[in-house]
């Protein structure tokens, strides 16, 4: 018996779990895509189908296994935090504002030694975004993770998020604060707005630096 397809095979069955998801809602985690249109489409259900090759089906076979990589991560370092007495509650709590319209999906609250409640938000991420991250922090090297913690902590009223990102080569954790910015916030529900109302007439935008 032959192994020498494994990898492509592996890939296949990744991509095969990305064709089942549907949306049908616009989440906060893709509301920072620079394509508005590629939001709206994703919102309607409408996106085409992306694994019409062997180039396509790996392209996507690998981006939903870097997704699977990143999910045990959080439950990793989630463990790890519980360990070291940390409070963690409300894991994978969600809102749903505008009719179901918006939604979002938090890893979890955590509590500081005083008491406070911050959104829970944990990223995987190779070295070299790593480096940026400490260098330039959030805002400056991933915008749409930025957006995304400011929509939390708008809609589920907390206004502290412990931001942890884990450098994938060595396991090395990056820690912040954020805190509420309302002229942020403000950009995004100007964008949910737009992309509600018109939508489905935005030109196509391609390249979006968190893809």
């Amino acid at each position: 018996m032959s192994f020498s397809d494994l990898p492509n095979k592996v890939l296949g069955y990744y991509a095969s779990k990305a064709e089942s998801k549907t949306r049908g809602y616009i989440g906060a985690s893709i509301l920072g895509h620079a394509c508005e249109r590629r939001i709206w489409l994703d919102w309607q259900g409408a996106c085409p189908p992306v694994n019409t090759t062997l180039t396509q089906i790996l392209k996507t076979g690998s981006r939903e296994e870097k997704f699977d990589r990143g999910r045990h991560e959080e439950e990793r370092l989630i463990k790890a935090l519980q360990g070291a007495g940390y409070l963690v509650l409300d894991r994978q709590g969600a809102f749903s504002v505008l009719d179901g319209i918006f939604q979002g999906h938090i890893d979890g609250i955590i509590l500081d030694q005083a008491g406070n409640k911050h959104i829970l938000e944990i990223k995987s991420t190779q070295e070299k975004y790593f480096k940026a991250l400490v260098k330039n922090g959030v805002q400056k090297t991933f915008a749409t993770y930025y957006l995304q913690c400011q929509m939390y902590m708008h809609f589920i009223e907390i206004p502290r998020t412990l931001f942890l990102a884990v450098n994938k080569n060595n396991g090395e954790i990056y820690q912040i604060v954020l805190e509420v910015d309302e002229a942020e916030i403000e950009f995004g529900l100007r964008k949910i707005n737009k992309i509600i109302s018109h939508g489905q007439d935005m030109p196509a935008t391609l390249g979006d630096a968190n893809d």
